[in-house]
């Protein structure tokens, strides 16, 4: 849910009013992990489930992605509704666009595009590294 402030004058002094609208995002209807080691993001094998790899419209289902190990290569643009990088490597030429919540607890985030983190980014402890990728 979004919370839009909009202040609101009254008499000499102001006041501040908020509310909150609820913006609608379609939920994911898969959970795909990343099986570890080196490969590209878009070969479905590299997933769990390994039906199709996780990019919105594929196979008419939304996603939600986690790479946990390994080296992951974006071989084209990449949307999807939440990510979670906890310990691999992200790289290539290519956009990331998370459109919920991206929670980054631990790798690397590399190559040379951006990563869009449309619904906000929560750093949790660890180490993480950002080379050539902007968010």
């Amino acid at each position: 849910m979004k919370i839009k402030h909009f202040p609101t004058c009254v008499g000499a002094g102001c006041l501040c009013v908020v509310l909150g609208f609820a913006t609608q995002m379609p939920g994911a209807d898969v959970n795909s992990v990343w099986n570890g080691g080196a490969g590209n993001w878009s070969t479905a094998a590299n997933w769990t489930p390994n039906t199709n790899y996780p990019n919105n419209g594929n196979g008419g289902l939304n996603y939600n992605a986690r790479v946990s190990a390994g080296t992951v290569t974006l071989t084209e643009p990449i949307t999807i509704q939440q990510y979670t990088n906890a310990g691999g490597t992200i790289t290539g030429d290519f956009p990331l666009t998370i459109n919920g919540l991206f929670t980054w607890s631990g790798g690397v985030l590399g190559g040379n595009e951006a990563v869009n983190a449309n619904g906000g980014i929560s750093l949790i402890t660890g180490t993480k590294t950002l080379t050539s990728r902007t968010l």
